[in-house]
């Protein structure tokens, strides 16, 4: 639904879903909300739990076996799904609110990202030092 027109039997200044959003559990049926329901709270936690569990074992089977590329590849996938599952939570309390909505479906808070110009000094950074790497490696120079 768009922000400008609220859904049938709401009132007007009533804003359903978006960055905007007004509704809550007392102002609006659960039927308006992204979901049409609320997320289970034990569940989300279950899960929380069970990713962090696999996150630790993976963590250390991977120094073990000197998996190193494999590990790190897991502990970030059970990061995001850990984070998915505390927008879950986020959205428990309060359905309608984005911000929990936002975050369940992977998308990193605008206020974490760098600013454009400290991104385009970390790219040339990047860039300057891979240059550098690859010029030591022509004349046999390891760091």
């Amino acid at each position: 639904m768009a922000d400008s027109t609220p859904p049938p039997g709401l009132p007007p200044y009533i804003i359903v879903f978006g960055p905007s959003a007004n509704c809550t559990l007392d102002l609006c049926p659960l039927e308006y909300s992204v979901y049409r329901y609320r997320p289970s709270l034990p569940a989300n936690i279950v899960f929380i739990v069970l990713y962090a569990l696999a996150l630790l074992v993976h963590a250390y089977l991977g120094f073990r076996w000197k998996q190193i590329w494999f590990m790190v590849c897991v502990i970030l996938g059970c990061l995001v799904e850990i984070v998915g599952y505390i927008g879950r939570i986020i959205m428990h309390g309060n359905p309608f609110l984005f911000a929990g909505f936002m975050t369940q479906i992977g998308k990193v808070p605008p206020l974490l990202l760098p600013r454009k110009r400290k991104k385009k000094e970390m790219m040339k950074k990047v860039m300057i030092f891979f240059f550098l790497k690859k010029k030591s490696r022509l004349k046999d120079v390891e760091y």
